[in-house]
């Protein structure tokens, strides 16, 4: 279902889906917008118009995390020194079972118990 709002001078168009995540546009006028809606909410009821979700690893978030996010901050040494310490093999990890038992591995070597979420709060 498509919902209009006004927003500095634009008309902001949002259609929310069970299926799929929040699609938004802005527009100058309101009869763009509602056209608009209309041919996404017409495509989505027919199958014609589907948008997935990116699917990528933790290891890629990482990644990009570190070359995006990090450099910008006080702590960008400390942080990739942490990022660095989870190590690659965490990257690619596509399991929560897997995730579960190289959390309790890691915990249990490298990090005490109480610091953990500490080096997972990045």
């Amino acid at each position: 279902m498509a919902t209009y709002r006004k927003r500095h001078g634009k008309w902001q168009t949002r259609i929310q889906t069970n299926s799929g995540p929040t699609q938004a546009r802005t527009f100058f006028t309101m009869r763009d917008a509602k056209l608009w809606a209309r041919k996404v909410e017409r495509d989505i009821n027919l199958g014609i118009h589907t948008i997935k979700p990116a699917l990528i690893t933790v290891g890629e978030a990482f990644k990009r995390y570190l070359t995006e996010v990090t450099p910008r901050k006080k702590s960008a040494a400390i942080e990739q020194y942490r990022i660095e310490q989870i190590g690659d093999e965490a990257f690619d990890v596509d399991d929560t079972h897997q995730t579960l038992s190289l959390r309790e591995g890691q915990s249990s070597h490298s990090v005490s118990i109480q610091a953990y979420p500490v080096q997972l709060s990045l």
